[in-house]
């Protein structure tokens, strides 16, 4: 399927030089499909998620400077 999106994409813009995907780390299948397809790393980056209260209640935030 996403050799077939490509190749979609590639016909209605076929001036097109690069593509640029994007999958977790932990989704070893996707990464070996985008492997298979010529993809190599370009980017990482790192989310991250607190709850809001846990963070203004964090005793780093205390010695912070605003």
């Amino acid at each position: 399927m996403k050799a077939a999106n490509i190749r979609e994409r590639q016909r209605l813009n076929p001036h097109a030089t690069g593509i640029r995907t994007q999958n977790a780390d932990s989704n070893g299948p996707m990464l070996k499909i985008n492997a298979a397809l010529g993809f190599r790393p370009f980017l990482a980056s790192t989310v991250c998620q607190a709850n809001v209260t846990s963070v203004l209640d964090s005793p780093e935030r205390s010695t912070a400077r605003p």
